[in-house]
């Protein structure tokens, strides 16, 4: 698929590396393996996605692999690295290029935290935790924590605070971006998390696969739509004020204070 191999010949503020299950017939039955994906996030603040990869040997996931094409198809740059799954694979400090800074996800960690949430309480919770994640400092994404621990949340659940607290540690050079910067890695994890779901259902909705080859084609297909998607709301984003100047002949509705009258 050549869309997998076109050259990527930026500077990216942020990258999610992520992956996603797909169970594939084997002689053994069906086995799950692992097709790892990274979506690229722009200063401007646009996503696309840069590929989709599957070991070829059974083990740990292979970042390093990823980490090689991405030089080789001309990434010049990534200012920061995300994903709980690079991270627990053990590999992000030994194998990040571009002197990226590897961050835990946002929406992985809030995630893993909901997990642990009864579900009557997880809206909640969700609304406190993302409170916390979208702070606008250090100082005040702790101050939130320490909202949410005082609250019946600290009670009940001591073992998300205690996770919690690592983890704003890990994110102090987030909290450290200028606002504007910051607002476009926090909205490329949010994008490369919905996408995981989409995803997840797809593969669940198709079933097993005949063979790697077929897993990766189909995530790839998935992931090509997705962009398309991306590009059409762009566009949509894009054209909407251009629409609506032209709509109103370029004056202001007659309701508006100071509103030119054409008589």
């Amino acid at each position: 698929m050549l869309w997998l191999s076109r050259p990527l010949c930026r500077r990216y503020i942020a990258g999610n590396f992520s992956k996603v299950f797909t169970p594939v017939r084997g002689s053994n039955g069906a086995q799950g393996r692992a097709v790892q994906w990274v979506v690229g996030c722009l200063r401007d603040g646009d996503c696309e996605l840069l590929g989709a990869w599957i070991p070829t040997e059974k083990g740990p996931a292979l970042w390093a692999e990823v980490f090689a094409d991405l030089e080789i198809r001309g990434v010049e740059s990534i200012k920061f690295v995300f994903g709980n799954d690079l991270a627990n694979d053990g590999e992000g400090q030994r194998v990040a290029p571009f002197g990226a800074t590897e961050l835990p996800s946002i929406e992985q960690t809030l995630a893993i935290a909901l997990a642990q949430v009864a579900p009557r309480h997880r809206d909640a919770a969700e609304r406190a935790l993302r409170t916390v994640a979208v702070a606008g400092s250090s100082e005040a994404a702790g101050e939130a924590l320490r909202a949410f621990e005082r609250d019946r949340w600290g009670e009940r659940y001591p073992q998300i605070v205690a996770q919690w607290r690592l983890t704003l540690a890990q994110w102090a050079p987030l909290f450290a971006l200028p606002a504007s910067l910051r607002r476009v890695v926090v909205s490329g994890d949010r994008a490369a998390a919905d996408l995981h779901r989409s995803l997840v259902r797809a593969i669940d909705r198709h079933g097993c696969f005949a063979n790697q080859t077929a897993a990766l084609d189909f995530v790839a297909d998935s992931l090509l739509r997705a962009e398309r998607r991306l590009d059409r709301a762009r566009a949509v984003a894009v054209s909407e004020p251009r629409i609506h100047r032209l709509g109103t002949g370029g004056r202001r509705p007659a309701s508006a204070p100071g509103a030119w009258d054409p008589r």
